[in-house]
């Protein structure tokens, strides 16, 4: 795992040139991980919740009165949780629906669709399974950089202290906070974010429309991943967006909502 330490100091010197570069350059040469060299792996079974009403409130087709009967046909209610589980190890990582939970989403047609998260960090390579439009898409790439901000605000998410950073969705429209934490240093979090220097153990997506927060944390858990099924369209990362782009655009112009069929 040293090398993938290399790896994010080396990517993220840029975004921690000021001052919380240096507060993270010292407690990455003071956690026992770097100190000795040893191998990260684990298990985060995460929970993913999305609030359908707020969801559907934010269509930027719909007037005050519209937003206004969904909040009330709806209620604070108007959503579900799923279990999802991120796996790793020395140089890879795996996410996907935990496959036998019995939460209340299991009736949900969807979860049916091909969602696998993979990413290779020793040659900075990710390989995502994804189900769109009916078609299964292999999206294969070099791992995607975010352009994170980081704020200085902490809070404890299970049982970890966590630093605050942002960023911006222009293709989703979402503003995505992440809640990270140095003490175990790997640049890797939920779906498919990442690259903070520290897993990220919660995703706030657009106010709470959306969240993803870790519940269990099991780093002496050893992992074994199997390659991803490569069954489906072979397409680039740009590509896949591009067909997102147009997707969304294409539902808002007939004023519907597109993330009933696009994941959030």
């Amino acid at each position: 795992m040293c090398q993938v330490f290399y790896i994010i100091l080396k990517n993220e010197f840029n975004l921690f040139m000021g001052k919380y570069f240096y507060l993270f350059l010292i407690g990455f040469l003071l956690n026992p991980y770097f100190i000795n060299c040893q191998s990260v792996h684990g298990e985060v079974i995460y929970a993913q919740s999305n609030n359908w009403s707020k969801i559907a409130s934010l269509m930027p087709y719909l007037n005050q009165e519209e937003k206004d009967r969904i909040q009330m046909s709806w209620g604070k209610s108007g959503g579900y949780t799923e279990k999802m589980k991120l796996l790793f190890n020395d140089s890879l990582s795996h996410y996907t629906y935990v496959r036998d939970d019995k939460g209340e989403e299991s009736n949900w047609s969807y979860k049916k669709l091909s969602y696998e998260i993979y990413r290779n960090y020793l040659d900075q390579t990710s390989f995502d399974r994804m189900d769109l439009l009916g078609k299964i898409y292999i999206v294969k790439d070099k791992i995607q950089k975010r352009k994170w901000k980081i704020v200085g605000e902490i809070k404890e998410v299970g049982g970890y202290v966590c630093m605050k950073a942002e960023t911006y969705d222009t293709i989703k429209n979402q503003k995505i906070i992440a809640w990270f934490t140095d003490k175990i240093l790997v640049p890797l979090g939920p779906a498919e974010f990442g690259g903070l220097p520290g897993l990220i153990l919660e995703i706030n997506i657009n106010d709470n429309a959306s969240s993803i927060i870790a519940e269990t944390i099991n780093l002496d858990k050893i992992v074994k991943i199997n390659s991803p099924k490569t069954k489906g369209k072979l397409i680039s990362h740009e590509k896949y967006q591009g067909i997102v782009k147009t997707y969304i655009q294409d539902c808002i112009e007939r004023r519907r909502n597109p993330f009933w069929d696009l994941r959030y």
